[in-house]
């Protein structure tokens, strides 16, 4: 327990100084799904490019999807994904999780967790380091979190 604590303060410290340092950001929400929307693969050739490139340039390139096929169903999208030195993976299912296990080497054990994983529980991909987390907000943070509209109108 103790050595997974201490890689997941790693991360957190890392990000935290590559915040520190990164002297531009570029936020693409929606994901590879929405890049390619269009029909235009330059945007995808572009994307790609720009996410092998950002570290030379201290540049931070967040990139969200819900649907990793939007990202292993395509070259470009296999690239950013490879590209990435930190992935985040939360619930997959039955049509997603053969080509996240091939993509990310996951073991049988982690496929079976991404597929029964609850809300706030992720699977976290570091280099060749997987660990699994659950995140909580604290009291404070939750009424500025959530997406649960019973929560969010009341």
């Amino acid at each position: 327990m103790t050595k997974i604590r201490t890689f997941i303060k790693s991360i957190i410290q890392i990000l935290v100084t590559i915040e520190g340092l990164v002297s531009a950001g570029f936020f693409v929400w929606g994901g590879f799904g929405y890049i390619t929307s269009s029909g235009n693969p330059e945007t995808a050739r572009f994307i790609s490019g720009l996410v092998r490139r950002a570290r030379k340039y201290y540049l931070g390139v967040t990139i969200i999807s819900q649907q990793a096929n939007d990202f292993l169903n395509q070259d470009y999208g296999k690239a950013i994904a490879s590209q990435s030195s930190l992935r985040i993976l939360m619930r997959q299912d039955t049509t997603t999780i053969k080509k996240v296990a091939e993509e990310f080497h996951l073991s049988a054990y982690e496929q079976h967790y991404l597929l029964t994983c609850d809300r706030g529980e992720a699977l976290i991909i570091a280099d060749q380091n997987h660990v699994a987390v659950k995140i909580v907000a604290s009291d404070e943070e939750h009424p500025l979190l959530t997406t649960d509209p019973r929560e969010v109108y009341n």
